[in-house]
């Protein structure tokens, strides 16, 4: 479409085409730790926790509070809400068990588990919890990796907002090495006084609310401590409503290990990685240096953004090397993926993502030429194997989310993907094309959308709906 093209300028106008002024961090360290989250229950293979959604206080920037929504532990006595959540550990084959209950004053919520394979009713996604009321999600943690959990109501206000936490799930024998790290990646629009901005305007909308304020696990920059010559394992999160990260870590290089659904067949080094809001990223740093030294993540501008030409890189983290001795958190080899057999998959389906940025409501988006919640759920058989391909019609980038399940992309562009591993959402740039192999692996209704939740709550997500044969 059209309409992108010509509507960008006006908006440009109206904000100068830059990302808000940012706010720089008061001084002084914080840690980059995460909080886990208490397990209620004894078992060895059970992970059981609780999580409160509700109104609290934080200072992402100190003495300059700011009035959020997080989510509290309700079985560690005295905890406060906090941004991130708890992060939830498990093993691989875990059952998990995570009550929730919705102690907002007025707003329906939910939790879902972003990346996560389990029974469509415990997906999260569809019925909103009233303040007051509770619901147990019960699954088994079928895959390891790096997951999260959100809402799914109102996301672009919710999550902005501060609900969201990780959910890290190990191989069934692995054990966590202390410099194994679960780091939370998201940014926040704060108004001079510390406190979240204001309405969300146009250009919001139109490419996802970017912050002015970088978090690192709820914390601007804050210090990571390792050992001279460690080798770090970083489980990344992108939580962000629309800000592409592009990391970049002082001369060192990333080994990517993993992604959204687990460890890949073939690593493979970067010097910048990019992570798309969704997608999460299991990687290898080896640190080197001597006791002293500080190095720092930064996120380099990125194309998908909407910084003005010239902006220069943002620091999001510093690491400083103590007198510790090395530590390495290399894991051990991982299970091989086989290829899905895309001979024998069932007609391609085609998916068009399209937008109209002057809308007479505003901005607003469309799969197919379709507006959700008006939209008809596609038709799918339990176990068949599926061909998507997803065109985007528009100046701008979709990450693409698919719930419940996992895909193997298999080209981009035309250009085929030489890369195996389990993907849940994927970058589908500007006019670009992106095709991915799917199996129906769990019955159910389960929802696919753009991951810019702005995107997807004006209307750029549908339904499929996956029956036996």
């Amino acid at each position: 479409m059209q309409e992108r093209a010509l509507a960008l300028p006006a908006l440009c106008l109206a904000a100068a085409c830059a990302s808000p002024e940012a706010l720089a961090p008061v001084s002084g360290e914080r840690p980059a730790d995460s909080i886990p989250a208490v397990d209620q229950n004894p078992h060895p293979d059970i992970v059981e926790v609780s999580l409160i959604a509700e109104a609290a206080t934080v200072e992402y920037l100190p003495g300059r509070p700011a009035s959020v929504w997080a989510y509290r532990d309700g079985a560690a006595p005295g905890a406060a809400a906090r941004v991130p959540g708890p992060l939830i550990e498990a093993k691989q084959g875990d059952l998990v068990i995570v009550h929730f209950r919705n102690e907002l004053v007025d707003d329906g919520t939910t939790v879902h588990f972003h990346g996560v394979r389990l029974p469509a009713e415990m997906d999260g996604a569809h019925h909103a919890l009233l303040p007051g009321e509770e619901f147990d999600h019960v699954f088994v943690a079928k895959d390891a990796g790096t997951f999260w959990y959100h809402p799914h109501v109102r996301a672009d206000e919710q999550i902005e907002r501060g609900l969201y936490g990780a959910l890290h799930v190990r191989d069934r024998e692995a054990q966590r090495s202390p410099a194994e790290r679960v780091l939370v990646l998201d940014d926040v629009k704060l108004a001079e006084d510390g406190d979240l901005a204001g309405a969300w305007t146009d250009l919001d909308i139109a490419f996802g609310r970017q912050g002015n304020t970088l978090l690192v696990n709820g914390v601007p920059v804050p210090t990571l401590r390792t050992g001279a010559g460690s080798r770090e394992r970083w489980h990344l999160v992108n939580s962000s409503n629309g800000r592409f990260f592009e990391l970049e870590l002082a001369g060192r290089t990333f080994e990517v290990i993993g992604w959204d659904g687990g460890r890949i067949n073939e690593p493979y080094i970067v010097e910048t990685l990019p992570i798309a809001p969704g997608e999460r990223y299991d990687v290898l740093v080896d640190v080197g240096g001597a006791p002293g030294d500080r190095i720092e993540l930064r996120t380099l501008p990125s194309v998908h953004n909407h910084a003005a030409p010239g902006s220069v890189p943002e620091v999001l983290l510093k690491v400083e090397i103590d007198e510790g001795g090395p530590r390495d958190a290399a894991p051990g080899q991982a299970s091989p993926i086989l290829p899905l057999p895309i001979d024998d998959a069932t007609p391609t389906r085609a998916f068009a993502l399209t937008e109209d940025i002057e809308g007479k409501y505003g901005p607003q988006f469309f799969i197919n030429g379709e507006f959700w919640p008006f939209n008809v759920p596609i038709q799918a058989t339990l176990g068949d194997v599926e061909i998507w391909e997803i065109r985007n019609e528009s100046d701008g980038a979709h990450p693409f989310h698919l719930h419940g399940m996992f895909f193997q992309v298999l080209s981009r562009d035309g250009e085929p993907e030489n890369r195996l591993g389990w993907k849940d959402t994927v970058v589908v740039p500007g006019w670009g094309t992106l095709r991915f192999a799917v199996q129906y692996d769990e019955p159910g209704r389960w929802m696919y959308h753009c991951q810019i939740p702005e995107h997807a709550e004006r209307g750029m997500m549908g339904e499929v709906l996956v029956t036996a044969p």
